[in-house]
């Protein structure tokens, strides 16, 4: 029952509690009704907050993640050049020795390098020990990072190989390059950890890159 301001103004203070007590289940209900919309909106609007947040971070992660990929390319190819050049027919090139070195690494033990014209390598003893600077040799070498195969003095027509652990390490490199590099390629999510591998295999895969189009460029 909905009474008018000049009939409250008439009733007595007995009749407004008794209209008051009345009334409270009908405000109590109306009360209870729009708590549960205003509830309902803030439900409503919370969801709304956290699947915006949510979609926020995981397009950041979505465009972080296709900066890696392209990233990654870059030791993929330096990894699939190094392994091809082995299938492919070596370069015969005609050069001088310019200078030779040796070197010594509590790792490695003793280097023996030869400086030419345009190239320089690492050489097992027996090669290194028959050279001398000012030599002109006949070199066998690879078809991208310029490693010698092999060694011809042309004096004596003696063919030397050049049998020195550094192939096997770069050809241990390129398969690092290649398998990691496809595992990451082929993989939907990075974590922190995977992120500090990718820049590590990039930061490699960059200067051996960069090396090998300096050596043919």
């Amino acid at each position: 029952m909905e009474l008018s301001g000049w009939a409250v103004l008439k009733m007595s203070r007995r009749e407004i509690y008794q209209y008051l007590h009345r009334m409270t289940p009908c405000i109590s209900a109306t009360l209870k009704k729009y708590g549960a919309k205003i509830q309902k909106q803030k439900s409503h609007i919370s969801k709304k907050i956290i699947y915006l947040q949510f979609k926020a971070k995981t397009m950041t992660a979505e465009t972080y993640q296709k900066i890696a990929k392209v990233f990654l390319i870059i030791p993929l190819i330096a990894g699939l050049l190094t392994i091809v050049e082995q299938f492919l027919p070596l370069q015969k090139v005609t050069t001088i020795v310019e200078s030779k070195r040796i070197s010594e690494s509590t790792k490695s033990g003793l280097t023996y390098s030869i400086d030419f014209s345009d190239n320089n390598d690492q050489f097992i003893p027996e090669i290194y020990n028959q050279v001398k600077q000012g030599d002109k040799v006949n070199l066998e070498i690879l078809y991208f990072t310029k490693e010698v195969k092999t060694l011809q003095l042309p004096e004596s027509g003696i063919v030397l190989e050049n049998s020195t652990n550094e192939v096997y390490f770069q050809l241990g490199i390129a398969l690092v390059f290649v398998v990691f590099s496809g595992y990451f390629l082929r993989k939907n999510f990075f974590t922190n950890k995977n992120y500090r591998y990718i820049v590590i295999l990039c930061l490699i895969g960059i200067v051996t890159l960069i090396r090998i189009i300096s050596l043919n460029f």
